[in-house]
């Protein structure tokens, strides 16, 4: 099953293997190179707002931009935000990515910080593989 709350949702039956690839690629994973954030984490409501895909998403604060410069350019990019459940698991794994930046994984959220760090295509794939082979 495919879609969103705005667009409807598309239902087809496709072997395992074929719904890995489609996943894949709608979430655009393709071989890049993969730079860590300075930020390990960001503040739950900003970084909730930013993936809630809201029109008022929030600006990354000026100093965490200055001193993470490649969470500023991921922050200013356009963004594609994806759940996967996982089979048996209630929470579900938030992928994020950043039009020619790559993805990122959005964590735990503790002490009103949630861990926000960068993820390798590689992982991003297991990561569907998992979640659709169990």
């Amino acid at each position: 099953m495919d879609g969103t709350d705005e667009t409807g949702a598309v239902i087809a039956q496709l072997p395992v293997e074929r719904v890995v690839a489609i996943v894949a690629g709608r979430l655009g994973i393709g071989p890049a190179w993969t730079f860590p954030f300075r930020t390990g984490s960001l503040p739950a409501d900003l970084l909730a707002r930013r993936t809630s895909g809201s029109e008022a998403a929030a600006d990354l604060p000026t100093a965490t931009a200055e001193a993470d410069p490649r969470l500023a350019r991921f922050w200013a990019a356009s963004w594609t935000v994806s759940s996967l459940r996982r089979p048996g698991k209630p929470n579900p794994i938030v992928v994020v990515r950043a039009a020619g930046q790559g993805f990122a994984r959005v964590g735990r959220t503790e002490a009103g910080e949630t861990v926000f760090t960068t993820d390798s295509p590689a992982n991003v794939y297991r990561s569907v593989v998992r979640a659709l082979l169990g």
